[in-house]
């Protein structure tokens, strides 16, 4: 089964951080939006995969290149 392109963050949850609970979760992602986050789509209702996957990757890779300097 497929979720779509538009993952509420409820579907988002478990496929970043399945044991965060679901209000410290929301709480996250808004302090995470401050940082580039992709925000919801008002139209679709749901944040674009594709682009949280991508900004995951980077903050991941940037991270990655802050350890090794």
């Amino acid at each position: 089964m497929s979720l779509g392109l538009f993952l509420s963050d409820e579907d988002l949850r478990p496929l970043i951080c399945s044991r965060v609970g679901r209000n410290r979760f929301r709480s996250a992602l808004r302090a995470l939006e401050r940082e580039g986050f992709p925000k919801a789509n008002p139209l679709f209702k749901g944040r674009y995969w594709p682009a949280v996957k991508a900004w995951l990757d980077e903050q991941k890779s940037r991270l990655k290149t802050q350890r090794a300097d």
